[in-house]
């Protein structure tokens, strides 16, 4: 503990604080101007009674300030709901967004596949029209030797171009 003298409103006090010198004489300097404020304001009043509506003033300042800190509490107690609230949103969006881009790389891995499957299909349908051309034209060919040695076609030539008939008109439905 330690003591400090100051003066207010022309009195001499000694204070005993843990405070340093320089924070007690910046208390006394303010205190002993809002008394001189309100002697100027009012010269009739007495000291003591400039004393007390300074301390009124005083109350009434730390009576709001305790109102105003109450309610920023409050609010910052609000606020950090708020916060908590939208941390918990955010982390469960960053969650919904994990999963939906798995589903996309899945999805894209799929479409790769069956683009793969697609070409394959292509290329096989083109191979396939390939076959159905040449068909086409051998049996083109074994017509034109059919008409000409009709009555000489023995029972296995015509098995064979029924059955490349056959052939050619299974792909024709496509």
């Amino acid at each position: 503990m330690n003591k400090h003298t100051v003066f207010i409103a022309g009195r001499r006090f000694v204070l005993i604080s843990d405070e340093k010198e320089a924070y007690v004489r910046s208390l006394a300097s303010e205190v002993n101007s809002a008394i001189e404020k309100i002697s100027e304001e009012m010269p009739t009043l007495e000291s003591k009674s400039c004393a007390v509506l300074c301390a009124l003033n005083y109350a009434d300042e730390r009576n709001k300030e305790k109102q105003r800190n109450r309610s920023l509490s409050g609010n910052a107690k609000t606020v950090m709901n708020q916060a908590d609230k939208q941390g918990k949103q955010l982390r469960e969006l960053k969650e919904k967004l994990s999963r939906l881009e798995d589903t996309v790389k899945a999805l894209n891995n799929h479409n790769i596949e069956l683009e793969r499957s697609h070409r394959q299909l292509i290329d096989e349908n083109e191979l396939l029209r390939e076959t159905v051309s040449d068909l086409t034209h051998q049996l083109g060919e074994k017509e034109k030797v059919s008409d000409k040695s009709d009555e000489k076609s023995s029972p296995e030539q015509k098995t064979e171009q029924d059955a490349l008939q056959r052939q050619i008109s299974l792909f024709d439905n496509e």
